[in-house]
């Protein structure tokens, strides 16, 4: 019997992109916007999600046996500021149920990283891709439906959500796909034909998301990975499609665009970015208010209601800081920040075009959208982005007669 084949041999092949795909879909926040299937002890969902983090906690202590180094310095560095918010949101205003997030958000940084050294960066890309195709796809097809629970109605034109809280979300992971996408396709990981049905499946979502950051988000990472790889040829096109842009907009009349974009909100809201003004202005008193231990993991729900009543606040979709940096800092205070901000800096890499898109994409969409209503897939993809980039096994060479493989050092 072929070894291969053995139900050990299949469990060990499968466990790894299983692991991954079960913690994208599982929200650590405990939010009322936080995807369903993610709550961490919801009564209807409780064999479903101890299902996914027991695995994920046995096949990551079955890797770090293995393994005598399984984080590099990128990881210990975030893993430190996460260790630090966690000890922290101990004196929040719910220290268990902010303690616990914070070691939900460190298993998820281990447990990709294990994942990662144990199947290779590329596989665990195409198991984040695989995971995203899901989401898109099962939104796209409720909403050509017509499902109502589908489409956000709240403004007009309707903005289609899916089974996310919140069409942002959605548009978040749609941008997500097209990068991931389009990167696998320049270094030729993936054929033409998936690669295309997959960008022209994200593109849909979050077109019909109508999240306004993703479309120039898109074409900033793909444009920044021009730059790396192709300079020269990449600025004469960008200057050409800017130009074929701004004459587009003086000689056609982009009335239509433009409500489409302004979402039925008024000029005010408007000029403050959806009240993205206002929500930074809160979450950068919020931080001079506790700047060393921040006020606990996923505090965001309670304190900016909390602004809203006191009329710091004068309208709020979703309750978070709108720009991922103010989010830590604000939860886990500013030493936690600089502790993950400097983890992210060393894990990053430039080379190829997968990593480099993703890193610029997650950055841009970081700096303007909201934290609140996502499932694991952004966590995910950021530890990927990051501590995903660690040193080869020490442990294991290279099989004879085949070439090194160099996916976890480039």
């Amino acid at each position: 019997m072929d070894r291969s084949l053995t139900p050990l041999a299949i469990a060990t092949r499968l466990a790894p992109p299983l692991v991954l795909i079960g913690l994208m879909a599982t929200d650590v926040r405990l939010e009322s916007l936080s995807w369903q299937p993610g709550r961490l002890w919801p009564t209807s969902r409780v064999i479903v999600l101890a299902t996914v983090w027991v695995t994920a906690v046995v096949f990551t202590t079955a890797a770090i046996k293995t393994r005598r180094r399984l984080l590099g310095l990128s990881g210990r560095l975030i893993l430190a500021g996460l260790a630090f918010g966690t000890v922290g949101s101990l004196f929040s205003e719910t220290p268990l149920r902010s303690a616990s997030i914070g070691v939900a958000f460190m298993i998820v940084v281990v447990a990709v990283t294990a994942v990662v050294r144990v199947a290779g960066w590329d596989a665990a890309v195409s198991a984040l891709m695989a995971g995203l195709i899901v989401f898109c796809f099962v939104a796209l097809l409720l909403g050509l439906l017509g499902a109502d629970s589908a489409w956000e109605t709240i403004v007009s034109p309707r903005r289609l959500r899916g089974t996310l809280a919140e069409p942002n979300s959605l548009g978040q992971l749609g941008g997500l796909l097209v990068v991931l996408s389009a990167g696998m396709w320049v270094e030729r990981k993936i054929r033409w034909v998936p690669a295309s049905a997959s960008i022209a499946l994200g593109l849909a979502v979050a077109a019909m998301s109508l999240t306004r950051t993703i479309a120039p988000a898109i074409a900033l990472a793909l444009f920044g990975v021009g730059l790396i790889r192709r300079p020269k040829p990449t600025l004469l096109f960008g200057t050409a499609l800017a130009a074929a842009g701004i004459i587009g907009l003086v000689v056609v009349d982009n009335s239509a665009v433009t409500n489409a974009l302004a979402r039925g909100q008024p000029t005010e809201q408007l000029a403050t970015l959806s009240s993205r003004f206002d929500l930074w202005e809160v979450s950068l008193d919020e931080i001079a208010e506790k700047p060393l231990i921040g006020h606990g993991f996923a505090s965001g729900e309670a304190r900016f209601n909390a602004a809203l009543d006191d009329g710091r606040l004068a309208w709020i979709y979703s309750p978070s800081s709108h720009n991922l940096a103010l989010e830590i800092a604000r939860e886990i205070g500013v030493p936690g920040l600089i502790l993950i901000g400097l983890g992210a800096v060393v894990g990053a890499s430039l080379q190829g075009a997968t990593r480099p898109g993703l890193l610029i994409y997650l950055a841009l969409t970081a700096a303007m959208m909201p934290t609140s209503g996502l499932p694991g897939v952004i966590v995910v993809a950021w530890t990927l982005a990051t501590v995903g980039r660690a040193e080869p096994d020490p442990n294991r060479g290279p099989r004879r007669g085949s070439p090194v493989d160099t996916s976890l050092t480039a």
